[in-house]
C-alpha cells in the first residue's frame, strides 16, 4: 500500500497559446509522445522556462502585483522575455478549479488561469497548464485534490493516524474556510518531516489506493474537471496529452 502512495497521480498538461499576438502552435512528434515538439516549419522547438505553481489557497499565482516568488504578472513576463524564455509550467489546481462542492466549477478561479495564459502568449511564451499535486492533498501536508474528494478502503479504520510510521499522529489542525472549514494539520506539524516521507504514511497511502479504486466515483471525478478545464481552452490548445511523473 506505502508502494502505492508512491504513485503519482497522471498530470494533465495542455500546451495553450491565446491572444493577439498568436505563437505558431506545436504538435509532439509522432511516434514520440511528447518528447519532442515541431512548428508548422516542421522544427523541433525547445522550450526554455520556470514553475508557476501556487500550492496554497487561493492556487493561482498573483497577476496584479510583481513580487519575487509568488506572481505572474505582465512584469514577469517581460522578464522572461527578456531573458529568452518560451514557456510557463502553470498549475492549475484542482482544489482551485472545483473547490467545496462537486460538479461546481470556480470560473473565477479559470479567468485567473486565462489572464496568465493570455499574458503569456503576449509575450511569445507558451504556457503548460500542469494538474499538479504533492502528497494528495493538505490532509496529509500536501496539496493536489479537494478535501471533499479524498476517500478511504475499508481497510482505514484500523490504521493509526496520520503521519504514522512516519511520526507519531499529530493532533493539531486548523480549519480552511476557503475549503469548507475542512480540518489540516498545521503547518508547525507538518514541518517535523520532509514533505515526500509522507507518501509513506499509510493514512495516505489508504487514501491514493481509494482514489485509483475510484471509490464513491472519484477518479472519475478527477477527469471530468479536467475535461472542463480543457473544454474552457478548447480553440487554444495546441496539444493535450497525459503523463506520469
Amino acid at each position: 500500500m506505502a508502494k502505492m502512495a508512491k504513485m503519482l497521480l497522471p498530470i494533465g498538461l495542455t500546451i495553450a497559446t491565446a491572444g493577439a499576438t498568436a505563437l505558431p502552435p506545436v504538435r509532439p512528434v509522432e511516434g514520440e509522445g511528447s518528447k519532442k515538439f515541431r512548428d508548422p516549419m516542421g522544427r523541433h522547438q525547445i522550450f526554455h522556462g520556470v514553475n508557476a505553481i501556487s500550492k496554497g489557497v487561493p492556487f493561482v499565482p498573483d497577476t496584479e502585483t510583481f513580487s519575487a516568488d509568488i506572481s505572474m504578472t505582465r512584469e514577469d513576463f517581460e522578464i522572461m522575455q527578456s531573458l529568452g524564455l518560451n514557456v510557463v509550467r502553470l498549475g492549475v489546481m484542482w482544489p482551485g478549479v472545483e473547490p467545496t462542492t462537486m460538479g461546481v466549477y470556480n470560473e473565477t478561479y479559470l479567468d485567473e488561469i486565462d489572464k496568465i495564459v493570455t499574458m503569456a502568449s503576449d509575450h511569445g511564451i507558451y504556457t503548460l497548464l500542469d494538474m499538479h499535486q504533492d502528497d494528495l492533498s493538505e490532509q496529509f501536508c500536501g496539496e493536489g485534490i479537494p478535501s471533499w474528494a479524498v476517500r478511504h478502503t475499508g481497510d482505514h479504520q484500523f490504521l493509526p493516524g496520520f503521519p504514522s510510521p512516519v511520526g507519531k499522529t499529530f493532533t493539531d489542525s486548523y480549519s480552511e474556510p476557503k475549503m469548507n472549514n475542512a480540518a489540516f494539520p498545521t503547518r508547525q506539524d507538518c514541518a517535523t518531516h520532509d514533505w515526500p516521507g509522507y507518501y509513506q504514511a499509510k493514512d495516505e497511502a489508504n487514501a491514493w489506493e481509494a482514489l485509483y479504486k475510484n471509490v464513491d466515483g472519484m477518479a472519475e471525478q478527477w477527469g471530468k474537471m479536467w475535461a472542463h478545464v480543457a473544454a474552457r481552452f478548447k480553440g487554444r490548445t495546441v496539444c493535450v496529452h497525459c503523463v506520469s511523473g
